[in-house]
């Protein structure tokens, strides 16, 4: 069995036995390199996992993937200024899907799941995202993302949207829509919604602007940020973020 086998399957150890030797000899392999520093990060070894993608960077000045992956590590390491850097230069390199994690890391999460109360259930109509952090698109792709035994093998795809995006519901949905298994519901739930255009209207969550006054190195990407935050109507947001960067 190869090394992708045990990192589908969520057995980031064994999988990171058997990287190291193929690294033997062959260190230099910038392929080899990556899937060593990506399964470091997630086995939460964030310094080493930096160690190793700093060794690519040199030779990789123009990967959005590459950028993308170093910024979810500084985000690991808790560097969100430096996670922001990365993420700029993933999108100005091709990744769009980094604009979107920049939004996330401009507001900060508040309130708690009043699930009992809640007349729209979450779980329902839902886009989830694969190991590459973008949305699935693919039977592959969703069958790496339950083939985890960390994750809820209990997704059911019920209709893709505009964009070939897939749409899930949630096989543990009992009376009422409420959560059967609630309170030893998986991470992936328990981060719902985990930024703030997954936020729905009803959802006793809410988003409020990060008290981290985050520097923006390019106006492209900043204006395509508040291009989408226009989009999904957060405007009184859009103005302050456009006030404080002014200031």
């Amino acid at each position: 069995m190869n090394i992708s086998y045990y990192i589908e399957k969520g057995d980031y150890k064994k999988a990171l036995i058997l990287i190291n030797k193929a690294l033997i000899g062959d260190t230099s392999n910038e392929k080899k390199l990556f899937n060593k520093a990506t399964i470091l990060y997630y086995l939460q070894k964030y310094k080493d996992a930096e160690k190793n993608f700093m060794q690519l960077y040199g030779k990789n000045t123009n990967s959005g993937i590459l950028f993308y992956s170093m910024a979810l590590v500084a985000l690991g390491l808790h560097q969100k200024e430096k996670a922001l850097y990365l993420l700029e230069l993933s999108y100005l390199n091709g990744n769009n899907e980094s604009v979107y994690k920049i939004i996330n890391l401009l507001f900060t999460r508040n309130g708690i799941c009043d699930y009992e109360n809640c007349k729209e259930c979450c779980c329902e109509k839902i886009v989830l995202n694969g190991y590459n952090g973008k949305p699935i698109k693919d039977q592959q792709t969703f069958e790496k993302l339950i083939s985890n035994p960390k994750q809820n093998n209990a997704w059911v795809k019920i209709t893709e949207n505009k964009k070939n995006e897939w749409i899930f519901s949630c096989k543990n949905l009992g009376e009422k829509n409420l959560c059967k298994t609630h309170n030893s519901r998986p991470e992936i739930c328990r981060d719902f919604p985990n930024g703030i255009l997954s936020l729905k209207p009803e959802c006793s969550y809410f988003f409020v602007l990060s008290e981290n006054k985050y520097k923006f190195r390019t106006k492209q990407t900043l204006d395509v940020v508040l291009d989408i935050l226009t989009e999904y109507k957060y405007d009184n947001e859009r103005q302050i973020i456009e006030s404080y960067l002014r200031n």
